[in-house]
């Protein structure tokens, strides 16, 4: 990969966003940030805002900015910038990245700094902030009586910051791990605005995308480096950034979800677990913004592009994929059938056990089943739960979901069992003394089924999710190896970025529609986990 100066991708990206943003800056603000009334933007401040060199300074002015904070008056409003420029910075002006000059490896070296920040070779020091912090609240105190609080109270909310983005960093650690601290950070900083990069009107601007996505093709053809697709143009590139301009245009349309940009990057990076969300492929959301989906993709094609490659580019995947497609590999054979007594148990997450239901699976079919707590109803038929009349027809054993309601939809699989479903069901959730919900958060109404399958070498106890938003999957420890086998479901990703995101070898991953079930097997549910005993 050769090293062209005026053509490098990062190079391209940053001459051309500054000469966006000056052109812009006469009829509107081309970013939402307390800078837009300081100066005319230059390259630096946006290799800056890239690399997030400055992340303390660009997270406080813009606390002051939206807490109406910076002075109207010339004098005070100089001094206060001056204090920030001299005190709160990290990198200063004055001083270059020389971006030009650097390989693509070190570019990325350069980008892993301060993504996150706040670790060790970050140019964002914690402790160095909150003496900043300290010194500012102090020397400004007199300008507004919530002055000092606020900037107080940040200083503390940076503290808890600073520490996830420590764990964020030892779970995806060096330049290894850039992409994938990237993909995590990418849709935080877009919901914070943290510096003007994830504010810029450009991301809206049509002509604009379209003019940078030529350019930084051409500049990778310039470079050297791989297409996305493994051709040699790089006119993939180019689709998968208009496709993600797409997504974002078509959410800033239809956005209906509130302003979340006040909450702690901890606990956002929380709901968007629960979410489920990932780059690779849009879930439907009423907690984020519809927005956010395409704007990160955007953000992540153009700028962590720019400097990772255009093989680090990601198209989603549709909804309408199928499990062949989707999978790293593909069940070979089926698992030997179980016989006796098989219990379902529950694995809570203080390590405890609570047997759930069991059945005696006599010469490979079904015979009475049975649950601790007792009787079922009276019209449910024998069998491992419910035998359908059916022989053809599978045997469902339980149904796991958050909570049965007789009023709710019933999926098309347990339409046969409808009239004893309550007797089959096992509810998830479980709470504590106080009411709070400990157990089965964010598992879906109707998630997965057991169920008995006829089949040529022997009946088999199989699992299958229902359609669940948060997807179910099961561990199975053979022969020292471990192996996940993740059910497709309503929002399935690829292997592949199941795997990453689990921080599971791709390799030990496989997507089926179910699964047959042996002994010792953990069904993972999103807040609730069985186990096959």
């Amino acid at each position: 990969m050769k090293a062209v100066n005026e053509l490098k991708p990062i190079n391209v990206l940053v001459r051309f966003i500054t000469a966006w943003v000056n052109e812009h800056a006469a009829n509107a603000l081309p970013f939402n940030s307390f800078e837009t009334d300081v100066r005319t933007i230059e390259q630096k401040d946006v290799e800056r805002w890239v690399l997030n060199c400055n992340y303390t300074y660009y997270r406080l002015g813009n606390l002051l900015f939206e807490q109406d904070l910076i002075p109207d008056d010339a004098a005070k409003h100089d001094a206060l910038f001056a204090h920030l420029e001299t005190h709160v910075k990290s990198i200063r002006d004055s001083n270059p990245l020389k971006l030009r000059s650097k390989q693509p490896d070190a570019l990325a070296s350069e980008l892993s700094k301060d993504w996150p920040p706040y670790t060790a070779h970050s140019r964002n020091n914690i402790e160095r902030a909150l003496l900043s912090l300290g010194q500012c609240a102090n020397a400004f105190e007199g300008l507004d009586p919530r002055f000092s609080g606020i900037v107080r109270a940040f200083a503390q909310e940076l503290t808890q910051e600073a520490r996830w983005y420590r764990q964020l960093e030892r779970r995806a650690p060096g330049i290894e791990g850039v992409a994938e601290r990237c993909r995590a950070l990418v849709p935080l900083w877009c919901l914070k605005e943290i510096n003007p990069l994830f504010s810029l009107l450009i991301w809206q601007d049509e002509r604009g995308i379209d003019e940078l996505a030529q350019q930084l093709s051409d500049a990778f053809v310039a470079g050297g480096y791989p297409s996305f697709d493994g051709g040699s143009r790089h006119d993939a590139y180019r689709g998968a950034v208009h496709l993600s301009q797409r997504y974002y245009l078509e959410g800033l349309a239809s956005a209906t979800a509130d302003n979340l940009q006040a909450r702690p990057v901890p606990e956002l990076s929380r709901m968007l677990q629960s979410e489920f969300f990932n780059l690779e492929h849009p879930v439907p959301s009423t907690t984020f913004p519809s927005w956010l989906f395409g704007k990160s993709l955007l953000i992540w094609n153009v700028v962590i592009c720019s400097i990772l490659g255009p093989r680090a580019a990601i198209r989603p995947v549709s909804s309408n994929r199928t499990a062949t497609q989707l999978g790293a590999s593909t069940l070979r054979h089926a698992e030997p059938a179980l016989c006796g007594e098989v219990l379902l148990r529950r694995k809570f997450r203080s390590g405890e056990l609570e047997t759930v239901t069991s059945a005696t699976l006599e010469g490979g079919s079904a015979a009475t089943g049975k649950r601790p707590s007792g009787a079922g109803r009276k019209n449910a038929p024998s069998g491992a739960a419910a035998l359908v009349e059916n022989t053809s027809a599978p045997e469902i054993w339980c149904v796991l979901g958050s909570r049965y309601d007789e009023h709710a939809r019933i999926p098309e699989m347990l339409s046969a069992a409808e009239a004893w479903l309550s007797d089959i069901f096992v509810e998830t959730s479980t709470f504590d003394e106080q009411g709070n919900q400990v157990e089965g958060i964010g598992d879906s109404r109707y998630h997965a089924v057991l169920y008995i399958e006829r089949q040529s070498q022997g009946n088999c106890l199989m699992v299958r999710d229902l359609g669940s938003k948060n997807g179910t999957y099961v561990v199975r420890a053979h022969q020292k190896a471990t192996r996940y086998f993740v059910l497709t479901h309503r929002t399935t990703t690829t292997a592949d970025a199941w795997a990453q995101r689990m921080h599971v070898p791709a390799d030990a991953v496989c997507i089926v529609e179910s699964l047959p079930l042996e002994r010792g097997d953990c069904i993972q549910l999103c807040g609730s986990c069985f186990e096959i005993a």
